[in-house]
């Protein structure tokens, strides 16, 4: 049984990717995007959000301001965390 306790980079499930064996996996979100307004969201805001936006941003390109809002579905530190990156202007 793991020890849910232990640091992320301790976990047995991590030590594929420290070891340069697996690629880095990214924590689950969603982006919406509506073709007809060009208007994009995410529901949550993970960790990874930096790089969830350019994966986005790659496959769906915008003019604009990147994103029109983000659906927080509950308050886990993982569904929020991603918010530090938008800085000061909300």
């Amino acid at each position: 049984m793991e020890d849910t306790h232990m640091p992320v980079a301790k976990k047995e499930c991590c030590r594929k990717y420290y070891e340069g064996k697996e690629k880095r996996h990214y924590v689950s979100c969603l982006a919406l995007v509506d073709p007809v307004t060009n208007q994009r969201w995410f529901f949550d805001c993970t960790p990874d959000f930096t790089f969830q936006l350019h994966e986005l941003d790659s496959i769906y390109p915008t003019d604009g301001n990147g994103i029109s809002g983000i659906f927080l579905t509950h308050a886990h530190i993982g569904h929020y965390a991603g918010l530090m990156y938008l800085g000061e202007k909300l």
